[in-house]
């Protein structure tokens, strides 16, 4: 998430050693990324837990991935119920 990449670093190394437009770049990469992935029909891969919205695997898999920029905004700012 490019929101904890600027919080813990990981912006300033980038742009320290490649520059500003490669983080730009993760960053158009980043939002192409699925937000889960299902293993085997058994397993639900997520890396920082699903959009706050989404009750079900169906709720996600409805999310437009290029919509959402931060999966972590919600929690941080106290909006997650």
């Amino acid at each position: 998430d490019l929101s904890v990449g600027r919080a813990y670093g990981f912006f300033d190394e980038v742009t320290r050693k490649y520059g500003p437009e490669v983080y730009a770049h993760i960053g158009r990469v980043f939002v192409r990324m699925p937000l889960c992935a299902v293993l085997d029909r058994r397993a639900l891969i997520l890396h920082a837990g699903p959009p706050c919205s989404a009750d079900t695997i169906y709720h996600v898999g409805a999310i437009a991935r290029e919509a959402v920029k931060s999966t972590v905004v919600a929690a941080w700012d106290g909006r997650d119920g």
